[in-house]
């Protein structure tokens, strides 16, 4: 069977605006029964986020991989990235060419790292691959999923170096904390809250400084800063 989206069924968040995608809002998608005979149903996210759990479970059963946590959205990239070229940039621009010069960037580093862990013999679940083909969640759609993975999968998480600049990572790192999963670095040390919490003050502080309060079009790194604050102000309570 053919599973595929129904055009006029759905629209994109991502590109419309900035909102979060409800998790109860449907999906259209047609099931091809036959050559003939077409069958509309309706997934929610939550009915997707469902099929793919099932799939993770299905694929590794019981066993508990290490989760690899890198910037897919922000991260140095972002900052770097805006500040030489992005500020300067339209709005209707500045998401596509974010895409090309930052998230499809990160997500290749990110692939990068987990096969070089794999190919350690280190078993690895990263959201890079899963990003790359999958669209149609909004940001708070991802993190709930991944948190589930952290959860229910993963023995550890390995954060790639830079993490602290990216509010995804910083999540992570709070799922991880609040699902009692040890967090390491790339070079195998463990992350105390302490130094966890020192890298993200640095990186917050790296971030305020790159900030021109005076430029409408820093709201990319405003939203940054806010998500990740949120995200460290967690750990430390739960420190």
């Amino acid at each position: 069977m053919r599973i595929g989206r129904v055009e006029g069924l759905e629209t994109d968040p991502i590109q419309k605006h900035d909102s979060i995608l409800p998790a109860a809002r449907p999906f259209g998608y047609s099931l091809a029964m036959s050559q003939e005979k077409f069958e509309t149903i309706t997934l929610t996210a939550l009915d997707i986020e469902a099929v793919a759990l099932s799939t993770i479970r299905a694929a590794i059963g019981e066993a508990r991989y290490q989760y690899l946590s890198g910037p897919i959205t922000g991260g140095r990239r972002l900052l770097e990235w805006h500040e030489v070229a992005g500020r300067e940039l339209a709005e209707a621009d500045y998401r596509s060419a974010k895409g090309a010069a930052v998230v499809e960037k990160n997500i290749k580093e990110v692939q990068l790292t987990a096969k070089r862990e794999r190919d350690a013999h280190r078993n690895t679940i990263e959201p890079g691959s899963f990003e790359a083909e999958f669209e149609q969640w909004g940001q708070e759609d991802f993190l709930r999923f991944w948190e589930k993975v952290i959860e229910q999968h993963a023995s550890h998480v390995k954060l790639m170096d830079g993490w602290e600049f990216s509010s995804g990572c910083a999540y992570e790192l709070l799922c991880a904390r609040k699902h009692g999963r040890p967090t390491f670095d790339m070079r195998g040390v463990q992350l105390t809250n302490e130094a966890a919490l020192e890298l993200l003050d640095n990186a917050l502080a790296q971030i305020s400084a790159r900030h021109d309060p005076a430029n409408s079009r820093d709201a990319e790194i405003v939203k940054l800063h806010a998500k990740i604050t949120v995200s460290r102000k967690k750990v430390a309570a739960l420190a």
